[in-house]
């Protein structure tokens, strides 16, 4: 995408055990192959969520396609590839997110994330030219609403202002009638 047109910071907002962690490998898998020299963090509520992230990661780079793009050994926090794209996780803590200059920030479950390490990570992200395609610094959140009132309510109620843009999936929004090559009783 051109700069002009990039996406604003995403809000994805889904139901427990929809998936979210799952999408975001994928997206992370397809940000890594595709936008040759990218720089990936995966932030969560915790180092225990954002290694299930990273797990999903890890089997997606198994299969022989990707493993070839490895650029050395899967080590327990990072990934590199031979397009000198990368992918690492970081810990919940003011040390772990300060410092980093990256284009994209995957966040999972942040209606779990102190306020202050989210306050820290606002101010992570830069815009790179990846290979063919201008990458904009975005911050991408995954998450149920956990709390009332909490991080992700607030989020939420922030994508009408147009900095974010809200997506949002539960079972309602996948469910279809059954088609006449089933039994319906």
């Amino acid at each position: 995408l051109r700069p002009s047109i990039a996406p604003p910071d995403l809000v994805l907002w889904a139901n427990r055990g929809g998936g979210k962690t799952f999408l975001g490998a994928v997206a992370t898998v397809l940000d890594l192959v595709y936008k040759p020299g990218i720089d990936i963090r995966i932030l969560a509520g915790s180092l225990e969520q954002a290694k299930r992230m990273f797990a999903h990661l890890r089997r997606f780079f198994e299969q022989p396609e990707l493993a070839a793009l490895l650029d050395g050994r899967i080590t327990e926090r990072r990934i590199a590839l031979t397009n000198a794209s990368n992918a690492e996780i970081l810990a919940a803590s003011q040390a772990s997110v300060r410092g980093t200059r990256v284009q994209k920030l995957r966040c999972d479950e942040v209606d779990l994330f102190d306020p202050s390490i989210w306050e820290a990570a606002q101010f992570t992200t830069r815009s790179k030219q990846c290979g063919p395609v201008h990458v904009r610094g975005a911050v991408e959140c995954l998450s149920t609403m956990h709390r009332p009132h909490g991080l992700m309510f607030q989020l939420v109620k922030d994508c009408t202002s147009g900095h974010r843009r809200l997506f949002k999936w539960g079972l309602v929004d996948v469910l279809e009638r059954c088609g006449p090559e089933y039994t319906c009783r």
